[in-house]
C-alpha cells in the first residue's frame, strides 16, 4: 500500500539522517506491519504484511528477485529500474502470481516475459566486484549484458561465453607493530553464463585442497597433519546443481549451467595461516598540547607481478580535532593517485589511493590541529582503528586455484570463450593504533 510505502521510507530517512553509515535492521514492526528488506546497490526491495510470514524465506526470495532482474536487466541499479520498470514489473508479477510463487528461474521466465531490456550505460554498473581495474583483464562491462532479448544482432548470436569469478574477502585484524591477531578468508566463485545450449560444465581446483569439516569422523585433522604445501579450507558449501561425486577423490565439479549468474560454491578459512596483502604501521608523535603527527606506513606484501586498486584508507579520531593538514599539496598527491581530506563531521581522515605496487612502500602523514585548552589525555588510544579497503586482481591470499574449465557438448566444434579472475578484496582489514 501506498501508507505502508511512506511509512518505510520515513522510517528509514530518519535512521540515515544523523549517520549514513547507520545499519537498518533488515526486519523491522512499525504499528503492526511487518517490514523485510534487502539492500542492493543502494536500492530497496521490500515486503510488508501484517502477518507473521518467514523471514529467511522472504529474504531469499528478495535475494532471487534481485538477481532475476540483474540477469534480465543487466545491471541492477536505479539508472536500470527506471528505464525497464514495464520489464521489472512482468518479472515479479510472473514471479508471485496472487501470493504463490512460480518460479524464480531465469531460464523458465524467457518463455513468460515479452518485454525487452533498454540497456544502461555500463559506466552505471556495480556488477560482482566494483572498480576492478580493466588493464589485462576482460573488462567488467561485457557482462552488464541482459541475458536474453528477442532483437539479437548478428553480434550477440555470435556471443557463447562464460565468466568465472574466484572472489576472496579478507577479514583481517593487526596489531600497531604489523602481528596479525586475527585472519579469516571468505570465498566464492561466482560464475556468470551467456553459453549456448545446454552444454554440461566440469571445473577442477587444487589437488591438494584439504576441507577439514569433510570427514568428521577423522579426529587427528589438525593443520600439523597437511603439508605445507596444501590448502586447508575449514568447510566449504555448493550450489544445489552442483555435482560434487568426484569431489573428494579428484577435486573437480559437474553441473549444467543456467543462464545468469549464480554462486558456485563458497568457502571459509580460518585455521591455516596465509600471506596477508598488507601490513600497517602507525605511529603517533605528540609534539605539543594542540599538535600530534600522525603517520600511517603501508606496506605491500602481495606478489611482485601484482598490484593494488582502489585503496581507501580511514582514520577515526577524537571529536576535538580541529583541523587536518597533510604532508604534501593538493596537486602534488592528485600526480601520484592520492586524495586526503578530513571529515569533521565524521571525525575521519581519508585517504584515497588509486594503485600501489608490489614492493612500493606508502606512507601516509597528517598533522592534527586541536583548540590548546582542549586537553586529549591518550590521543593514540581515542583514534583508530585504522580502516583499508582495496581490490588485488588476479591474485588470492589461499592460493586457491581454477585448474581447468571444460565444456562438454554433443557439437564437435562447440568452443566458447572462458573468462577467469581471481580477486581479493577487504571485507574488514583494520589496524589497532
Amino acid at each position: 500500500e501506498k501508507g505502508n510505502t511512506e511509512l518505510f521510507f520515513k522510517y528509514v530517512s530518519n535512521e540515515l539522517k544523523n549517520n549514513e553509515d547507520t545499519i537498518i535492521e533488515p526486519i523491522f514492526n512499525i504499528d503492526g506491519v511487518q517490514f523485510l528488506y534487502v539492500k542492493k546497490n543502494t536500492l530497496y526491495f521490500v515486503v510488508n504484511a501484517i502477518q507473521n510470514i518467514s523471514p529467511s524465506f522472504t529474504l531469499g526470495l528478495l535475494t532471487r528477485i534481485t538477481e532475476v532482474i540483474r540477469d534480465y536487466c543487466g545491471v541492477l541499479n536505479e539508472e536500470s529500474i527506471r528505464r525497464n520498470f514495464s520489464l521489472v514489473y512482468e518479472l515479479v508479477d510472473e514471479i508471485i502470481d496472487f501470493g504463490y510463487i512460480q518460479t524464480t528461474s531465469t531460464f523458465k521466465l524467457k518463455h513468460l516475459v515479452y518485454d525487452d531490456p533498454i540497456e544502461v550505460n555500463p559506466s552505471h554498473s556495480t556488477w560482482l566486484v566494483p572498480e576492478v581495474v580493466k588493464r589485462k583483464l576482460k573488462t567488467k562491462n561485457s557482462t552488464d549484458r541482459p541475458i536474453f532479448v528477442s532483437y539479437e544482432t548478428e553480434r550477440d548470436k555470435q556471443i557463447n561465453e562464460i565468466y568465472v569469478d574466484l572472489i576472496e574477502s579478507l577479514i583481517i585484524v593487526l596489531s600497531p607493530t604489523g602481528d596479525i591477531i586475527r585472519a579469516d578468508i571468505n570465498g566464492k566463485l561466482v560464475m556468470k553464463s551467456y553459453l549456448k545450449g545446454q552444454p554440461e560444465l566440469r571445473i577442477g581446483l587444487n589437488e591438494d585442497l584439504v576441507i577439514i569439516n569433510e570427514d568428521n569422523n577423522n579426529n587427528n585433522n589438525n593443520n600439523n597433519n597437511y603439508g605445507s604445501k596444501s590448502i586447508v579450507v575449514d568447510d566449504i558449501n555448493f550450489h544445489e546443481i552442483v555435482n560434487t561425486t568426484n569431489f573428494q577423490m579428484g577435486r573437480s565439479l559437474n553441473f549444467y549451467p543456467p543462464a545468469g549468474q549464480i554462486t558456485v560454491f563458497n568457502y571459509r578459512i580460518n585455521t591455516q595461516t596465509f600471506p596477508i596483502p598488507f601490513k600497517i604501521f602507525p605511529t603517533v608523535d605528540e609534539i605539543s598540547n594542540g599538535r600530534a603527527d600522525f603517520n600511517i606506513r603501508l606496506s605491500p606484501c602481495f606478489p611482485e607481478d601484482n598490484y593494488a586498486t582502489s585503496i581507501i584508507i580511514t582514520l577515526p579520531v577524537p571529536e576535538t580535532i580541529e583541523s587536518v593538514s597533510f604532508n604534501m599539496k593538493t596537486e602534488e598527491m592528485n600526480e601520484i593517485g592520492i586524495f586526503a581530506e578530513y571529515r569533521k563531521r565524521e571525525h575521519v581522515i581519508v585517504w584515497n589511493i588509486d594503485r600501489i605496487d608490489s614492493g612500493e612502500e606508502t606512507i601516509l602523514k597528517a598533522k592534527l590541529n586541536w583548540d590548546s585548552n582542549e586537553i586529549i589525555s591518550n590521543l593514540r588510544a581515542q583514534s583508530g582503528p585504522i580502516n583499508i579497503n582495496f581490490e588485488i586482481p588476479m591474485y588470492l591470499s589461499s592460493n586457491m586455484k581454477i585448474k581447468y574449465l571444460k565444456l562438454f557438448e554433443r557439437s564437435n566444434d562447440y568452443n566458447p570463450a572462458r573468462w577467469i579472475r581471481y580477486i581479493t578484496q577487504a571485507a574488514s582489514y583494520i589496524c589497532r593504533v
